[in-house]
């Protein structure tokens, strides 16, 4: 780990987590929370009679919280991690860095395009 990369933290769930030079900590955090709310709303739909019309309307009030979450969520990467990733990478002359941070970006803007994403 060179002087400027911060031990990441991995999480259940995650694939990987290499050290770099941006603490990643908080966003590790919420996407194992969203990764436990999606398992969570899968097994209370399976589980809950399609007449039980209190659960339901319950379920759809969590679920538009969800989606506003993860749609303000994913607005504040736009905004606050994907630029400062892009400015270091360019700033260490590393194309490659670069080239796998577009990647990750593209595929980034294709999730918040889902249409759970959207509460209205």
């Amino acid at each position: 780990m060179g002087p400027t990369a911060v031990r990441q933290l991995l999480l259940p769930g995650q694939t990987a987590a290499p050290d770099g030079p941006v603490d990643l900590t908080a966003m590790w955090v919420a996407h194992h929370g969203f990764r436990r709310d999606l398992d969570a709303f899968v097994a209370a739909t399976a589980a809950t009679p399609a007449d039980d019309r209190r659960t339901w309307k319950a379920l759809d009030a969590r679920w538009r919280l969800f989606a506003t979450v993860v749609h303000h969520h994913h607005s504040g990467e736009d905004t606050g991690l994907w630029p400062p990733l892009l400015e270091r990478v360019d700033a260490a002359g590393d194309t490659a860095g670069r080239t796998t941070l577009e990647a990750m970006e593209a595929e980034h803007r294709s999730a918040t395009r889902w249409r759970w994403c959207r509460t209205t």
